[in-house]
């Protein structure tokens, strides 16, 4: 009779991934390590979970070395750590230790095969995105890398379907000297969005600093409206005030006192003992740094937070010894009084040029009143002010006022609508005087008016996209728009957001479980810290402490007319600050027409800001220790970081 041999178990468990097996044995095979082959596969999770420090508690998955090398570049371009830092043995060794399967991987095949595949990738879920969003607003800007070297990033900003607003770096590419004038910025500007499928036609606006030649290429090749950036238009103006005759000089005094303190160890220690003892907080004095007026900021509002400790501490280390350098001399009382006074006209500007660098969502509505109460509040003169701060307030009002070109009468239709279908500033209240809030708004609802009845009249034409161009305006000039005469509309399709013909408003049903047309006002809110409530009512003043308007959410036969019923939203409210992207979200259904236009506008900003964050990522791939690195990994991975929302985790 055969004998037969025994049945064996089917090794269904998740530690087989892990072991090897012969007839005898079963092998790890992390470390070789040989168990005898009627091992329980609890014996074997317990080995691997103690010796390779994984936790097997669950389905593992198995080690892809091309996976871990697209993790590893999704991290260096993230982090924009120098690529060569995977070269250096210590790093492979360390990742040798956590994952012994590892295969190594140089800086070579990072920058020639993964970088670029990275950014292919990024490319690919950009272009999907954009294809959603019709309609963007164009954001230039320039900087200098340490090797003086100049650099160009081209970015547009769009409100998606869920009214999400999202910003795209197109572009980072070289800068050359020949380069920065009108004709070529325009060319490459026209040239980046051909290659990302964006007609020039749905470009709704341009941001930029006015340098480079950068204004008369949007404004006059491009055709576009030009923004002025807010923020460089505040740091300009507050520049004017640091470089004033009577302000320079203390505060190069002021630089030479701090620069002191912080390069002489005994001084330093002197100056620390002095805070201990009179109870101010331990801290290092801080240097002004060239032209950047948020550091010459930061310079004063030290100085003057520790201007007993200094003089304390100036006078004992005149008679010491040792010292290495003698001491400065300190500043005289008038010195003190006009850093103090200074500090006093340049904080208010400080502080908005900071919110505003620091707020994801700088729609022209919302940076507006900004601007407007430091013209008309903070850089006014009363009867109280000594002469000096009258004139300094003088020359950085008329400095700001000449950089910062949203006035009121003569405010671009294109501002006007984007300030208009902002919630929280429909009614203008930022302006001075009710007959010219009244003015604005009449002109602000005609404009929408016209559009809203070409949109409402085309939705039963053709299906084709309709070019709103020659005699019935053109969304980059909609000031034509308000020329037309009703009997100039075109019956051809206006496709406002590329999702085809937008819909004639109707009466929602009575009851609907959309939360669209069920939420309350809270729920256009996002939640605020009391320090940012706070903050709010320094930049906006009474705009921020009024009260939201009742907000029914009653049926609509009309857009238009209820629309312009409602009242204008709070900025904050009990806690909670208005945002307007989420409250068009949350009403797109009841508004339908609308709230295709506010995504068209609202994506109009400010500033260019938001480009300009992946300035700091340049200088972190170009600081002093490599300054000379590759233009093509540099540009490449400032992309990648810059876009880096876009990548897929775990790919």
């Amino acid at each position: 009779m055969t004998e037969l041999s025994p049945k064996r178990r089917k090794r269904s468990s998740s530690i087989w991934e892990y072991f090897s097996q012969n007839e005898n044995q079963s092998i790890c095979n992390e470390c070789g390590k040989t168990f005898q082959a009627s091992s329980s596969t609890s014996s074997l999770r317990y080995h691997f979970t103690k010796h390779h420090g994984a936790s097997v508690s669950g389905p593992l998955s198995t080690f892809e070395t091309s996976k871990s090398h697209a993790l590893l570049a999704k991290f260096i371009a993230k982090t924009c750590v120098s690529p060569h830092v995977i070269d250096d043995p210590s790093f492979q060794n360390f990742v040798l230790y956590l994952q012994p399967k590892w295969t190594t991987c140089n800086s070579d095949k990072l920058k020639l095969s993964l970088i670029p595949a990275l950014k292919k990738q990024i490319e690919t879920t950009m272009k999907e995105h954009l294809k959603k969003t019709k309609y963007v607003s164009l954001a230039l800007d320039r900087w200098i890398g340490l090797a003086e070297d100049s650099y160009l990033s081209i970015a547009v900003h769009g409100v998606s379907k869920a009214f999400h607003l999202e910003s795209f770096t197109l572009e980072v590419r070289p800068f050359p000297l020949e380069e920065q004038n009108p004709h070529a910025v325009a060319n490459l500007v026209e040239d980046t969005l051909g290659r990302w499928g964006i007609s020039m036609m749905n470009v709704v606006a341009g941001t930029s600093d006015d340098v480079c030649g950068f204004q008369p290429a949007v404004r006059d090749a491009l055709g576009l409206t030009w923004v002025q950036c807010a923020a460089r238009a505040i740091q300009h103006s507050v520049q004017v005030g640091l470089e004033d005759a009577i302000v320079a000089p203390v505060l190069q005094h002021g630089k030479e006192i701090c620069k002191f303190f912080r390069s002489t160890a005994k001084a330093a220690k002197m100056l620390q003992a002095q805070q201990k003892l009179l109870g101010v907080e331990v801290k290092r004095l801080k240097v002004m740094k060239g032209d950047r007026s948020g550091s010459a900021y930061r310079m004063m509002k030290r100085l003057l937070a520790n201007r007993e400790t200094i003089t304390v501490s100036l006078l004992q280390l005149a008679s010491a010894k040792d010292i290495g350098a003698p001491p400065p001399h300190d500043l005289n009382a008038d010195e003190w009084l006009i850093l103090e006074h200074t500090l006093q006209v340049l904080g208010p500007l400080h502080e908005a040029m900071e919110f505003i660098s620091t707020e994801r969502q700088p729609t022209i509505a919302f940076v507006s009143p900004i601007v407007d109460r430091l013209l008309t509040y903070h850089l006014v003169s009363n009867d109280m002010d000594p002469a000096f701060p009258r004139a300094l307030k003088e020359l950085v009002g008329s400095a700001l006022s000449k950089q910062w070109m949203l006035r009121v009468d003569t405010l671009p239709d294109v501002f006007l609508l984007a300030i208009y279908l902002d919630i929280r500033l429909k009614d203008f209240a930022f302006v001075n005087g009710e007959a010219a809030q009244k003015a604005l708004i009449k002109r602000a609802d005609s404009v929408l008016t016209q559009l809203y009845t070409q949109c409402v009249e085309a939705s039963g034409g053709s299906r084709e996209d309709m070019d709103i161009s020659g005699s019935v305006g053109s969304v980059n000039n909609v000031a034509s728009v308000v020329s037309v005469t009703p009997d100039k509309t075109t019956s051809e399709q206006i496709d406002i957001d590329g999702t085809g013909p937008a819909p004639i408003a109707s009466p929602p049903a009575p009851v609907s479980t959309d939360p669209s047309t069920s939420s309350s006002s809270s729920s256009s809110c996002s939640t605020a810290s009391p320090s940012q409530v706070e903050k709010l009512s320094g930049l906006y003043g009474d705009l921020a402490k009024a009260s939201a308007g009742p907000d029914d959410m009653e049926v609509v036969t009309n857009e238009m007319e209820s629309y312009r019923k409602k009242k204008a939203a709070a900025f904050a409210v009990v806690g909670k600050i208005t945002d307007p992207f989420l409250w068009w979200r949350m009403r797109r259904t009841k508004f339908p027409i609308l709230a295709k236009l506010a995504r068209r506008y609202l994506c109009v900003l400010a500033t260019s800001v938001p480009s300009e964050h992946i300035i700091p990522k340049n200088g972190w791939i170009l600081g002093k220790r490599r300054g000379v690195g590759s233009t093509g990994i540099t540009c490449e991975t400032v992309f990648i970081s810059s876009n880096f929302s876009f990548a897929s985790f775990g790919k």
